[in-house]
């Protein structure tokens, strides 16, 4: 779901038992919304120094007792309207502050929706954009500084004060999205399947692919039947492929349109990514980036190819220099940040790094970064870096080592570390395995904060968190059980067939015989394979070396 900002206009004083209705004709009208923050018109509509707009609950929440929501008295909002427009108008015309047609079309709707508007009240809804609940002291000074916003301005005098200039040089990024339809988000917006499309949607277009829904957006991805240019179908799946697109919303909020003639779109980094079909094979999409209501950021005039957000701060892009390389820039500035790089993954549901492979394959080095494209600390000398934890703050850390091989051969192993959020190395990366849950995971914490790594050799190590060895024991575990179960493992004292099998404790470090044999676990291994319908392995006598 969108982080939005919505303006709803009712009948009565907003309360913990006003219902506000989500189809048009009832107690209620919906007037506009934007998405990721309060535009500027919202808040000078809202209140002004003089007249500081009321906190007050907002039932269509299932918490409908908490403050949650602005309110004014609407004889107050169309004071406030008709003295901007005295400030404002005549419209701008000439540049630098040149409002489109589109832009003039959309102020007239304004001006109408609140001058003809009989509602009382009009109500500020934007507890979205703040991720902290209703009960919280976070969300409390949320809505505070919302309202004390509307102290910057008094809604008198001849001229636009400094702090509303932004309405007339930015009139797309500030004015915000009007239109009735809106009343719609007084209830959750779900996809709808294509059956059940209302007839402007349903009549004209199709999914760009099956399931093609974005929940960022709360849109759909669709393509029109026929091309808006033309006048024609798609004849082949190869055109189809660079068929317009579109996302729209259910209740007709255009983000991108097809008309535009964007062949791909997608939300990436909390922006819209879009992409144009090549011009000439190879050289990358023509590309730019617009927020989610649309408003270009990085237009494509600018001549990025393949760009795409990365995080809501960095972008990356085709490197013009480096073959089959991208470059990250920042946002909205463009600044190269770091180029040449062969790989790049954002790991937002985790602890929302950058990893990033600088240079070609097999030459490359690792860099860590933060969301907004710089580096974490160094780390350079990592083959890999896995997710940190967010409560330990350590990540299992992977080196790529040269080593002589049993013929006298040169290779590479990886051997595996623990280093904490701040690049300090808490377990020496010189371990075959660290135990962990995925190969992507955290290192595992054990019950008093204890971490196990393997050698080379199969030897269990248990370090606490600090990095301090709390147990090294002369035994030794099979490949196949190198991670514990109920905190024992499963290992192996000795040599040869009569190696003892034992039972190693990691919460108190003891040792439990068992009074069998590897020959006997060797049998048992046998006996499974063949229980599984599988061939019987060919064994090898295992033995531990000093």
């Amino acid at each position: 779901m969108p982080a939005y900002a919505l303006l709803l206009a009712h009948d009565e004083h907003p309360s913990a038992s006003t219902e506000w209705p989500a189809e048009p004709g009832g107690s209620c009208d919906g007037w506009a919304e934007w998405f990721s923050s309060t535009p500027l018109l919202f808040s000078v509509l809202l209140g002004d120094a003089r007249h500081l707009p009321e906190l007050v609950p907002c039932s269509a929440y299932q918490d409908k007792q908490s403050l949650s929501a602005l309110a004014a008295p609407m004889e107050q909002v169309r004071a406030r309207w008709q003295w901007l427009k005295s400030v404002i108008e005549p419209l701008p015309a000439k540049c630098p502050m040149h409002w489109p047609d589109s832009v003039k079309k959309q102020w007239q709707h304004i001006d109408h929706t609140i001058s003809t508007s009989t509602r009382q009240w009009l109500l500020l809804d934007c507890a979205t954009l703040c991720p902290h609940d209703f009960d919280e002291a976070e969300f409390t000074t949320f809505l505070q500084a919302q309202r004390e916003l509307c102290r910057q301005w008094s809604c008198s005098g001849g001229e636009l004060p400094e702090s509303l200039q932004a309405l007339k040089r930015a009139p797309q990024s500030h004015l915000g999205w009007w239109s009735d339809s809106v009343i719609a988000r007084t209830e959750v917006i779900e996809q709808q399947s294509e059956e059940d499309w209302p007839a402007w949607l349903a009549d004209h277009y199709e999914p760009r692919h099956h399931g093609a829904w974005d929940e960022a957006t709360e849109s759909y991805y669709v393509m029109p039947k026929l091309h808006p240019r033309t006048g024609l179908k798609p004849q082949n799946e190869a055109e189809r492929d660079h068929w317009p697109v579109g996302m729209v919303t259910p209740y007709g909020r255009w983000l991108q349109r097809p008309l535009e003639g964007a062949s791909m779109t997608f939300v990436s980094g909390e922006h819209l990514s879009v992409h144009y079909p090549e011009t000439t094979p190879g050289e990358g999409a023509r590309s730019g980036i617009k927020d989610l209501n649309g408003i270009w950021l990085v237009s494509p005039s600018e001549g990025y190819r393949d760009a795409y957000a990365v995080t809501p701060h960095v972008m990356a892009c085709r490197s013009p220099r480096q073959e089959n390389m991208q470059d990250l820039r920042n946002l909205p500035g463009l600044a190269l940040l770091h180029e040449g790089l062969s790989s790049i993954d954002y790991n937002e549901e985790q602890d929302e790094f950058i990893r990033v492979e600088q240079g070609s394959y097999g030459d490359s080095r690792q860099l860590l970064l933060k969301p907004d494209g710089h580096p974490v600390f160094d780390a350079g000398r990592y083959e890999h870096i896995n997710d940190f934890s967010a409560k330990t703050e350590l990540a299992v850390a992977c080196v790529r080592e040269p080593f002589v091989n049993e013929q006298g051969e040169q290779e590479h192993r990886i051997l595996e570390g623990v280093i904490d959020i701040r690049g300090q190395e808490i377990i020496p990366c010189q371990f075959k395995t660290i135990e962990r849950g995925f190969s992507s995971s955290p290192p595992k914490v054990f019950p008093g904060r204890k971490l196990l790594a393997i050698t080379e050799k199969g030897e269990p190590r248990i370090f606490n968190t600090k990095g301090k060895l709390l147990a090294a024991p002369d035994i030794w575990c099979p490949p196949l059980n190198c991670s514990p179960k109920k905190n024992e493992l499963l290992t192996f004292v000795g040599e040869g067939p009569e190696a003892e099998l034992v039972m190693f404790s990691i919460q108190d470090f003891s040792i439990t015989r068992t009074g069998e044999t590897w020959e006997d676990y060797r049998n048992a291994l046998r006996g499974m394979f063949k229980g599984l319908g599988g061939d019987t392995p060919e064994t090898t006598t295992m033995t531990a070396r000093n």
